[in-house]
């Protein structure tokens, strides 16, 4: 019955490995500790026979029942030391199966460990595989964004720059324009002051003072008949104003204005002879007519020019 029990959890253990080495020998331990015991009570209970025997002066020859008792004992004690002869055979072969059993577990159990490892291994292998090209897609399409980005902002700040270009420049065209504009009106009013003009014919000596027009006297002081050329000085009023006249040469005009912008008059010397000149004051028609209020005198100190020749 035991060795078949033995047998059937040797199996059990080498087929599934589902107990516990430990268990087995505990419960081997408690079974030859209960053998051991009974043996133990056995032999007690027989050598307290024999001494009460004794002790009274029993032959054993005068008591048959006892005889048959104690041969019954020993059969008895016989049949359990063959067990226990058989259970040692049986601990033995339980011995060397249990430490094949060890070595199956124990060489299942690395198997399944090295397994294992291999296993987390090759899952940690891929594992770092798989998060190494995502990282890298990642980083591609990082890359990819941050490059976009580069060239919009590039663009952008392109862009930004050819509106700010675009707005100088159309702001520098426009006061360009609004400039030829303004031009092209005072040239036009020049122009229509110069239309709107009248001619003053004068013949005059050297070292006279005449009066040209209103408020317009002229003196020559020194002429060049070589080089065609005057000096003298003209006296403006009511501006109070002495304009000097230096190498003046025929056909150039002498340009000058007036403060009540009434527009440019010019003074033309058309010939130059030894004793005197002659020539054509250019005036605005407003001008042309009216009456001077007096001419300066004949010398005195030289009086600054407020306007030159043109």
């Amino acid at each position: 019955m035991r060795s078949e029990r033995v047998d059937s959890l040797l199996k059990a253990g080498e087929s599934g490995n589902t107990f516990e080495t430990e268990q087995v020998r505990r419960r081997l331990a408690a079974l030859w500790v209960a053998v051991v015991a009974l043996a133990v009570v056995l032999s007690g209970v027989t050598a307290y026979g024999y001494l009460t025997l004794q002790k009274h002066n029993l032959q054993l020859s005068q008591l048959p029942g006892v005889q048959e008792t104690l041969a019954l004992a020993g059969q008895r004690l016989e049949a359990v030391e063959g067990k226990l002869q058989a259970w040692a055979a049986d601990w033995d072969t339980l011995q060397a199966r249990m430490t094949g059993l060890e070595r199956r577990v124990a060489y299942n159990r690395e198997l399944a460990r090295s397994e294992a490892r291999k296993q987390a291994a090759a899952v940690e292998e891929r594992l770092r595989a798989e998060a190494g090209e995502l990282a890298k897609a990642m980083d591609a399409r990082l890359v990819l964004l941050e490059s976009g980005a580069e060239a919009e902002r590039a663009r952008l700040g392109q862009l930004q720059e050819d509106v700010a270009a675009a707005r100088t420049e159309s702001r520098r065209e426009l006061a360009s324009v609004r400039e030829d504009l303004a031009r092209g009106d005072q040239r036009l009013e020049e122009l229509a002051r110069v239309i709107d003009r009248e001619r003053v014919d004068f013949e005059m000596d050297k070292n006279s003072t005449r009066e040209l027009a209103g408020g317009i006297s002229l003196r020559i002081t020194s002429t060049n008949v070589g080089q065609q050329k005057v000096k003298g000085w003209m006296w403006l009023l009511p501006d109070r104003k002495t304009l000097w006249v230096r190498d003046l040469g025929i056909q150039q005009a002498y340009v000058f204005y007036r403060r009540d912008g009434s527009g440019p008059s010019e003074l033309v010397i058309t010939s130059v002879q030894d004793g005197g000149v002659s020539g054509y004051l250019l005036l605005p028609r407003a001008l042309a007519g009216e009456v001077s209020s007096g001419a300066p005198p004949q010398s005195g100190a030289a009086q600054p020019a407020a306007d030159g020749a043109h």
